[in-house]
């Protein structure tokens, strides 16, 4: 099979990474893998040469998938505002994957099946589809991610890792608050965030650049020296996160025998072991998070037992080979089911509280469609834009209420476009 990985983002974070992992364990075991990002970020020089890699924008994310002759689109369930459920009516089956985001509008009509990468997160998108969706975790590279050599050589570092622009999710704010009593006590403090200080809040910045001995981006291929480093100073991750898919630098932080402290949060509780006393009440207030730290580092012994056992957790539970395994029988599964006829009218719902949902959660993609159709149009592939135009119609009939649109899908109803025949067949 050939599988196109894509991503709304191109930044340096946990599923950026994943698409790494899951390409090449992919091809490890035999199937083709390409990855494709709508934009173009620090990942642009990131990407290892071994895994191929686009860039663009719907419509020529339309056009590969074509020319490709993909089998597989994988998406994420917040790429849902791209237009990417488009490409259903173009030939290959669309799986999308819960990382954390759940997102409304995902059904049997738009996509052909939804995964959770963790417990939480396939209930929580299983109360908004009619889709089933089953958990398949995030992996990790146990080969790549490995305990470094010989004993623990302090003082001990305390690393936090994620975006700190992100306050909703990753809680930069909470570390702000406690990084200056593990300074205070002899801990190094590093933050491994894409942006470093140039997007966090101003006023974070100033206290945390005053504690952090390092505060910088690590690319993606210097992740698991970073996590060795951290476990060969006998320190930790911590994370202040408000909740987390499955983190993937949690779960490669572990396999390098670097335990993680964090927040007994949805996300975080499925990726560090319960039985190793490493979650805290969130609620603590910033001066009892410091001091839940600091208590760990100081019981030499048990750090010692938790850099054992956290290995030992992610081996047992999050290898990539398995994850890789299982998404290719699910993949197989949705190519061997023939796809029902697609469906250009939809009848909306009534209520007018039910009609702003229906809108809010189609509006987007189906004006990103129509503009890719434009595109596509422009360049001559008439029965792309052709199609494209009515993957828009389906998904929110609502954007053709505007004169120009609506003059424009007549015009290219009136080209004869459908008469164009596929070079490369409708599965």
């Amino acid at each position: 099979m050939k599988i196109l990985l894509t991503w709304h983002s191109g930044m340096i974070g946990g599923v950026e990474t994943w698409m790494v992992g899951m390409a090449r364990a992919l091809r490890a075991l035999g199937q083709q893998a390409e990855l494709f990002f709508f934009r173009r970020g620090l990942i642009a020089g990131h990407v290892p040469s071994d895994v191929r890699v686009h860039f663009g924008d719907l419509a020529e994310f339309l056009a590969l998938t074509r020319a490709g002759a993909f089998d597989v689109v994988h998406a994420a369930v917040d790429d849902r505002d791209t237009g990417v459920s488009a490409v259903t009516w173009i030939g290959p089956r669309l799986v999308a994957t819960v990382h954390g985001r759940v997102t409304p509008g995902w059904s049997s009509r738009n996509c052909d099946a939804l995964v959770g990468c963790s417990r939480w997160c396939a209930e929580a998108q299983a109360a908004v589809t009619d889709l089933p969706v089953p958990v398949i975790v995030n992996g990790v590279d146990l080969d790549r991610f490995v305990p470094p050599d010989g004993p623990p050589r302090g003082p001990p570092v305390v690393a936090w890792v994620g975006r700190g622009a992100d306050l909703e999710q990753k809680r930069i704010d909470r570390l702000a608050a406690i990084a200056p009593a593990l300074a205070r006590a002899g801990v190094r403090v590093w933050v491994a965030d894409p942006d470093g200080p140039s997007r966090a809040p101003c006023g974070l910045t100033a206290v945390l650049e005053r504690v952090a001995e390092r505060w910088s981006a690590v690319p993606v291929e210097s992740m698991a020296a970073f996590f060795q480093a951290v476990a060969a100073s006998g320190g930790c991750v911590l994370s202040t996160s408000a909740f987390e898919g499955l983190s993937m630098a949690y779960l490669e932080a572990q396999a390098c025998g670097c335990p993680v402290l964090g927040p007994d949060v949805p996300g975080v509780r499925e990726g560090v072991d319960p039985s190793l006393g490493g979650l805290y009440s969130p609620h603590l207030t910033p001066e009892a998070a410091a001091e839940f730290v600091l208590a760990a580092l100081r019981d030499r012994e048990g750090m010692a037992r938790r850099r054992r056992a956290c290995r030992a957790f992610v081996a047992e539970r999050f290898d990539f080979v398995t994850t890789a395994r299982r998404y290719v029988e699910l993949y197989r599964r949705v190519v061997s089911v023939p796809r029902r006829a697609r469906r250009v009218w939809v009848i909306p719902p009534f209520t007018p509280a039910a009609v702003r949902r229906y809108v809010g959660d189609h509006w987007t993609p189906a004006v990103r469609q129509f503009e890719a159709s434009q595109k596509l149009a422009a360049r001559g592939d008439h029965w792309l834009a052709w199609r494209t135009f009515l993957s828009s119609l389906a998904t929110c009939p609502s954007i053709y209420l505007r004169p120009r649109r609506l003059a424009r899908l007549l015009r290219a109803a009136g080209t004869g476009a459908t008469r164009h025949q596929p070079e490369v067949p409708v599965r």
